[in-house]
């Protein structure tokens, strides 16, 4: 089972990154579990969203404590309390300046987001699927497509160049 934990402050779109990865997950096959941790008076401050993905039947259902994948919407929650596993970071700083701030030893990719969207959510799900082989990225550009209707073309311009950027 691969587990993911996605950082940000509310209304910067972890709970839909999360739905985009668990949907594109399903359609492949896989047994998912997507659920943000969050109240509606969040907006602006920091939130989760978790997703389990497996080839078999997921029985658990608390949080995701030990999550196999981080991913730092934003930048301002890049600490080392929130980076564990493989972390995916939303960062102009290199993956040294990283390093040092934080202390983390572990596997580390960066991406400046902003540099290819206004919103870091679906580009850091890119990186995110670059980085972990988890799913097919043309099942994320779907799912991203049915999610976001009208605005599906910028929504899949930004997962493309992304998936390019990660470092």
């Amino acid at each position: 089972m691969i587990q993911v934990v996605f950082h940000a402050l509310g209304g910067q779109g972890a709970k839909s990154a999360a739905h985009v990865l668990a949907e594109a997950a399903f359609s492949e096959g896989k047994e998912i579990q997507a659920f943000p941790e969050f109240g509606p008076e969040r907006r602006g401050t920091p939130v989760r969203a978790f997703v389990r993905i497996s080839e078999s039947r997921i029985t658990t259902h608390e949080p995701v404590t030990e999550p196999d994948y981080s991913v730092i919407i934003d930048p301002s929650m890049i600490t080392a309390d929130r980076m564990k596993g493989t972390c995916i970071v939303n960062s102009t700083e290199s993956i040294d300046e990283i390093r040092k701030n934080t202390g983390f030893k572990g596997p580390l990719h960066v991406l400046d987001a902003l540099k290819v969207s206004q919103y870091a959510n679906l580009p850091m799900l890119a990186a995110f699927v670059k980085v972990s082989g988890v799913v097919r990225i043309g099942s994320v550009i779907k799912h991203a497509e049915e999610m976001f209707g009208d605005k599906a073309k910028q929504s899949i311009d930004a997962i493309k160049k992304a998936e390019g950027l990660v470092r």
